[in-house]
């Protein structure tokens, strides 16, 4: 099975490299980018991705799509701007829409990730499959010596802007994206629960039962809870006046959606378990 799940970047990770590059630097990621998307401009249709040997892998994540992975170019190891091991798609008002793409570079434990174009903490490193690690398995997993080979990992998002930065691997952005609204930067719970007018219970559900550990009650209550609270989000968005543009009474109302789904899956599982899912459930 393929290694290539996607985690959190580290701490000082989040920041996008047109803040924390300078001068030249700034000249050197652009032209990366401009290779990269010269040079998969052509993936924007999926029948020539899949004809080019990559093939989806994984979940749809609320944040970051579907992930197709080319097994020979990640296996190669090399990091070339025009030749990613994996693409991102997300279906953007009904249409399979590339939003990115991801460079992977298998490593020993005495290898570091290149530091051009990027600094490298703008990596982040996986061990596991993209099964096991991209349910966010990985976001609190330890960096350092695996024993073994380790993953390393960069997204770039060419073909659809992330507020937060090119290189950030989370873009919440996207739930706005599929469905047709402007995005609110740093609107939290909001985005989340937008994601779910896309159909991302199924997602969280597996997430909560695999980071949660809840028992078989437990899972129970909380897949209801998530399915209703979709039907909720989704009435909302089908009785909603029709307009591009995302209101503060949006947000304010998604917001107050999300907290009430959190605070009703709360209510339901242990203590233990509602830790566990805080970690990682919570904007």
């Amino acid at each position: 099975m393929l290694a290539c799940a996607v985690s959190r970047p580290a701490t000082g990770q989040h920041e996008g490299p047109e803040k924390a590059l300078h001068g030249g630097a700034q000249d050197s990621v652009a032209a990366f980018v401009a290779r990269a998307r010269a040079a998969t401009e052509r993936y924007k249709d999926q029948n020539v991705a899949a004809a080019n040997g990559y093939r989806r892998l994984g979940p749809d994540f609320p944040a970051m799509g579907e992930h197709w992975a080319n097994g020979e170019l990640v296996i190669r190891g090399e990091f070339d701007a025009s030749r990613p091991g994996l693409l991102t798609y997300a279906r953007i008002n009904g249409v399979p829409t590339l939003t990115g793409v991801v460079y992977a570079l298998p490593l020993a434990d005495n290898e570091a990730p290149p530091p051009f174009p990027f600094d490298r903490s703008l990596w982040h490193d996986h061990i596991g499959t993209v099964e096991d690690e991209s349910l966010m398995l990985a976001h609190d997993a330890p960096h350092g010596p695996t024993g073994g080979l380790r993953l390393a990992v960069l997204h770039a998002w060419i073909w659809l802007e992330n507020p937060e930065g090119t290189f950030v691997t989370d873009n919440w952005a996207l739930p706005y994206a599929r469905v047709g609204l402007r995005a609110v930067p740093g609107s939290g719970g909001a985005a989340r629960a937008l994601a779910f007018v896309s159909g991302a219970a199924p997602y969280y559900i597996s997430l909560a039962k695999q980071v949660g550990s809840p028992n078989d009650v437990e899972r129970e209550r909380i897949a209801a809870t998530l399915a209703r609270h979709q039907a909720l989000i989704a009435t909302w968005w089908r009785l909603r006046t029709p307009n591009p543009e995302t209101s503060a009474a949006d947000v304010g109302t998604l917001n107050g959606m999300w907290n009430a789904m959190w605070s009703e899956v709360e209510r339901s599982v242990s203590a233990d378990v509602a830790h566990r899912l805080r970690r990682i459930w919570q904007p």
